[in-house]
């Protein structure tokens, strides 16, 4: 039907949205940022006219969740319709193909939002576990009370925790009265699940002794188990390379409470690993149970090459349960590997020789790699490629009915040429992709299949150096489980490689966190906007990075070099667009703001379309200068820069062959900015400091810009500027 669609980011995040529509017959439909059985309590109405129909919509502030409203008074917003007599559709801000890209909604504000009288703010803080019977969950609140208020402030508030079966039937709801005063509280509250299954909860709030409600939180979906779970702390993918076999095994068991609670002298668990062929090679004796975790550390050392099973059996009385995770150790004289190490570094092993420390510098391309490209690009530093069309794609690709033999010796060319490729499965299998497995959480037999087919092809080329697994999986409706099952899939064919992902949303980062081994997040900015785009890169790669991810995994950047979409406009509207890729300091601010957050390969999207040969040239530049620092940024010790007084500045320190490196990058397109970076612990003692430029990697005169007082370094940044510094530790 004809249908107008709002979105809203609230949070100013550019990840985390909601999306509304109704269509001319008053049916309505709500998704949470990608989560198309996410509902709320909000309102429409319709009406139709001659030539023309109206939809109203009411939308409750408590309906979604706007739990930094107050801290982003600009809001990204979207208007779109779907016109199917004319097969037309409009945007207030052209988004470029799908509605669903926050980081391009156009922005509204500052707005003057009065929540309600009282701005009650919350979440749920989840476990990870759920079991049947006790459980607690907490609740935190923040600024139960608006600042402007206070005076008005009421005596209590009543925190509701409601828990709905899978039908979202209301089972039991359990009550905590507070005090309503500003501030920030986290209040653990107790509360029973009948059995095993699937349940949502959410909390309400109410403040005055009235029966207002002024807060609800989104629907949180849980599944309770009544199993154990083991966790296999090291190594995180179950997967030992030679120098890690000194390593011994962490593994956690977390238990039931049923089975945690009475006599320990009822209550043993045991652990033993099951080579592939049933026989147990290892076990450890009995281990009495007193509480609901058990931790243990196993050495390996002497363990043969293999595939393992390591299983925990748990018994009380006459209950008896047995988890496990798979361990596969690999053999000691294997050629060709890629592993990360505890650091997050890229170790690369190739034709038997040493391992070596490796920094991807990496293309997207589709089809303009050759032997000479490749050449060109390997001397600028270029030593990784990924191309789309390695599997059959549409009739200009590269790589169209060839054989697997030709695209072996592709593989070769790269290796000849010193580069590893990033290798994507065909597009048919992709778990992301709704037209070939539209079921949102299980792939289909047939992709397992070919999965297994072009995996065992490829898995032993000495120039593979991870596989591609999804593309903006949260954009297609992809659910993390589907996720998982893929990247299971393709560490059981292939143990030996690395599997990475590509994201658009920080959040999802977060969400598909076991999908993965390298996060690739690809935000990037649009030359249309670029007065705010750099800003949101700083914002994406560092802050939100940081703050989302606990133990976050290693991330290569994807540094978006253009919009090919820009380029093809025509007519009057590409006047609003004068290019279509960025400038040389534009391309080196978007490296250096990923490099300041920590990245360890960085990739740039794509070289076949940036059509203009400066661009090319530019981007060239860059790589080169990122190959001469490649030693540095393989440095094992960083540590993110504390940086006051410039919110657009971030940077990183990292120690390196005797001295400390800062790399630092002024996200403001328009303003200087004077940062105050705090020095490391090895430097702020120290007397006598020297301070060197770095020019594309090469040591320059004493930085006469930087100031060092009150163990601070003082510098000033021209605006989209980036630098790297070097300061030598002084030995004595």
């Amino acid at each position: 039907d004809d249908e107008v669609e709002l979105f809203f980011d609230p949070t100013g995040t550019k990840g985390y949205y909601f999306h509304f529509m109704a269509n001319a017959a008053g049916v309505k439909r709500e998704e949470d940022r990608i989560d198309p059985s996410w509902t709320c309590d909000w309102k429409v109405a319709a009406g139709k006219a001659p030539g023309k129909w109206v939809a109203e919509m009411f939308i409750p502030f408590a309906a979604i969740d706007v739990q930094e409203v107050s801290l982003n008074p600009v809001w990204g917003i979207n208007f779109c319709r779907n016109d199917q007599q004319t097969k037309q559709a409009t945007q207030w801000t052209y988004t470029g193909g799908s509605f669903h890209r926050p980081e391009r909604f156009g922005s509204y504000g500052p707005l003057n939002i009065d929540l309600a009288r009282w701005e009650c703010r919350m979440q749920l803080d989840l476990p990870d576990v759920f079991w049947p019977g006790a459980n607690t969950v907490r609740v935190k609140c923040r600024s139960l009370v608006r600042k402007n208020d206070t005076a008005k402030t009421p005596g209590k508030a009543v925190l509701t925790l409601n828990v709905y079966d899978a039908s979202r039937n209301l089972l039991s709801h359990e009550t905590r009265a507070l005090k309503a005063s500003p501030g920030s509280k986290t209040i653990p509250i107790r509360y029973n699940l009948p059995g095993a299954g699937d349940y949502f909860l959410e909390a309400t709030i109410r403040v005055g002794g009235g029966n207002k409600e002024t807060y609800r939180t989104p629907f949180q979906k849980i599944r309770a188990i009544d199993e154990p779970v083991m966790n296999m702390k090291q190594p995180a993918d179950g997967i030992v390379f030679p120098p890690e076999r000194n390593t011994p095994l962490l593994l956690q068991v977390l238990l039931p409470p049923m089975v945690a609670g009475g006599s320990s002298r009822e209550r043993q668990i045991r652990f033993q690993a099951v080579q592939e062929s049933g026989r147990v090679w290892a076990s450890l004796p009995d281990k009495p149970v007193q509480e609901n975790v058990v931790n243990v550390e196993w050495p390996i050392g002497d363990w043969p090459a293999g595939r393992y099973r390591i299983e925990a059996t748990v018994r009380a009385g006459q209950w008896r349960k047995t988890v496990g995770r798979d361990l596969f150790i690999v053999p000691n004289d294997t050629h060709n590997y890629v592993r990360l190490d505890e650091f997050g570094r890229t170790v690369v092993k190739q034709h038997g020789n040493e391992e070596r420390l490796f920094f991807p510098i990496g293309l997207f391309a589709f089809d303009e790699l050759n032997d000479e490209t490749m050449r060109r690009v390997s001397e600028s530093g270029v030593n990784g490629i990924h191309n789309y069309k390695f599997f059959p794609g549409p009739s200009n690709s590269l790589f169209v009915n060839r054989t697997n033999e030709f695209r072996k010796q592709y593989l070769d060319t790269a290796l000849a040429h010193g580069m590893m490729v990033l290798l994507t499965v065909n597009k048919n299998i992709q778990p992301y992709k709704p037209e070939f497995s539209p079921d949102f959480t299980k792939m289909r037999a047939e992709s397992i299949e070919r999965t297994v087919a072009q995996t065992l092809n490829y898995r032993s080329h000495p120039a593979v150096l991870s596989w591609y697994a999804a593309d903006e999986p949260e954009g297609w409706y992809c659910k993390p489980p589907k996720l998982e099952e893929f990247y299971r899939l393709l560490k059981k064919q292939d143990p030996l490689h690395p599997v990475s992902a590509a994201f658009y949303s920080m959040l999802a980062v977060r969400d598909y966190y076991d999908g993965y081994d390298v996060a690739m997040p690809d935000k990037y900015p649009y030359p249309e906007r670029v007065a705010e785009s750099y800003a949101m890169l700083h914002q994406f790669y560092f802050r939100d990075r940081r703050k989302l991810m606990k133990n976050p995994k290693p991330f290569w950047a994807i540094l978006q070099s253009y919009d090919k979409k820009l380029i093809e406009l025509k007519g009057e509207k590409g006047k609003d667009y004068p290019r279509g890729y960025p400038l040389y300091a534009e391309m080196r601010l978007m490296t250096f703001h990923a490099l300041a957050s920590g990245a360890r390969g960085i990739w740039y999207y794509d070289w076949d379309h940036m059509q203009d040969h400066q661009a090319k040239t530019d981007l060239l530049r860059v790589t080169k200068e990122l190959a001469a620092l490649s030693p540095i940024l393989l440095a094992e010790k960083q540590e993110f820069a504390k940086i006051s007084d410039a919110d657009d500045v971030c940077g990183i320190w990292l120690e390196h062959d005797g001295a400390w490196y800062l790399l630092l990058a002024n996200g403001s397109v328009l303003k200087e900015r004077q940062a105050r970076v705090a020095l490391p612990k090895t430097l702020s003692g120290q007397k006598d400091i020297s301070i060197q430029k770095i020019v594309e990697g090469k040591k320059e005169h004493a930085y006469y810009k930087a100031v060092i007082k009150d163990g601070t370094l003082r510098i000033k940044m021209a605006p989209m500027e980036a630098v790297v510094l070097k300061i030598p530790i002084s030995r004595g």
